[in-house]
């Protein structure tokens, strides 16, 4: 009888963990990545708004070193800097065009005029670009969506720098198609 109680009671707390556990995360895309999106509130996106895009990489662990290993390893990295924020944009960008949406958004560097700055906290890549990033999404009346978790596929051939950049144009496939998600549902 004891035996059963204690079994009973390992059930049911395992249980309650997994739930409590399912309830945290959004399950969102066909290969089963987590996504979980902090918040969204007050969020809303009005046609023709315009991102500019705010790329921090100086924390991540690139390929398993830190920012300053790798770039003292590769100093491409420095030189490309603005180029993997243009990847990103263009990622964004070709999700936009893609879209059923009679007024598409546009993604920009963010030199140029924007409406809303999403930037892009990259936690880690891996060797061949795999990027994770947490994203923050400002609107010009002072609210702010977040989302962790991001995850952009990166590619096969090329220097880290290129992998990376391809990493990060799928993070901006992948942010814009959450962002038209949002608008036509209201929610994310």
């Amino acid at each position: 009888m004891k035996t059963r109680l204690i079994i009973i009671a390992a059930l049911l707390f395992s249980l309650t963990a997994a739930a409590q556990t399912a309830q945290m995360y959004n399950m969102y895309g066909d290969n089963n990545e987590i996504k979980r999106v902090v918040s969204w509130n007050g969020i809303t996106v009005p046609d023709d708004t315009t991102f500019g895009v705010k790329l921090i990489i100086q924390n991540a662990t690139l390929g398993g070193l830190s920012y300053s290993d790798r770039l003292a390893m590769d100093p491409e990295l420095g030189t490309d800097f603005q180029d993997l924020v243009r990847r990103c944009a263009v990622g964004a960008n070709k999700r936009f065009k893609r879209s059923s949406d009679p007024h598409p958004l546009l993604f920009v560097p963010l030199s140029e005029d924007k409406d809303y700055l999403v930037t892009l906290i990259v936690r880690s890549v891996t060797d061949y670009g795999y990027t994770i990033a947490d994203v923050l999404i400002d609107t010009p009346t002072g609210n702010q969506a977040q989302i962790t978790g991001l995850r952009g596929p990166g590619g096969r051939y090329g220097t880290f720098v290129n992998l990376m950049g391809d990493g990060i144009e799928s993070l901006g496939s992948e942010l814009a198609k959450l962002i038209c998600k949002a608008r036509h549902q209201k929610k994310i």
